[in-house]
């Protein structure tokens, strides 16, 4: 009995000494895994920020990009509405300068009016004057 006491004694001092060594290889794997996750963890960080380092410098070359393409765009427009009223000022201008023209000449087909009828005005009775004249010395003669 005292065989199968040592024995046993033996076997829980060696299942002692095995889970101790069990224990330090776990705590060690446990420490090694917790220093790959913290390097994983500081790898994802890493790459967390250069992707939004990039993410930022694709979106303001997109903001750049849009800004100018819409400025240019602006710029275009701007430039058509200026050419349209350019246009639409000569048309204007040519018309105005075409009535102007217009009226000058009526104007002086007025004026020219105005004379004939200035002189038939006065001629009228005159004639009238000249004919009873004339009538009256033919009837006397």
């Amino acid at each position: 009995m005292k065989n199968v006491r040592l024995s046993v004694n033996e076997l829980e001092w060696n299942l002692k000494g095995d889970n101790e060594n069990l224990l330090k290889r776990m705590r060690q794997q446990s420490e090694s895994m917790q220093t790959n996750m913290q390097e994983n963890v500081r790898e994802l960080q890493s790459l967390t920020e250069q992707i939004q380092t990039e993410v930022r410098t694709a979106t303001a070359r997109a903001t750049d990009e849009a800004s100018v393409k819409f400025n240019k765009r602006i710029d275009e427009a701007a430039d058509e509405a200026t050419q349209k009223i350019t246009e639409n000022a000569k048309e204007i201008t040519e018309k105005v300068k075409a009535t102007e023209q217009e009226i000058a000449r009526v104007k002086d087909e007025i004026h020219y009016e105005r004379g004939f009828r200035k002189f038939f005005f006065w001629a009228t009775p005159i004639l009238l004057l000249a004919q009873t004249v004339v009538s009256m010395f033919l009837l006397l003669r």
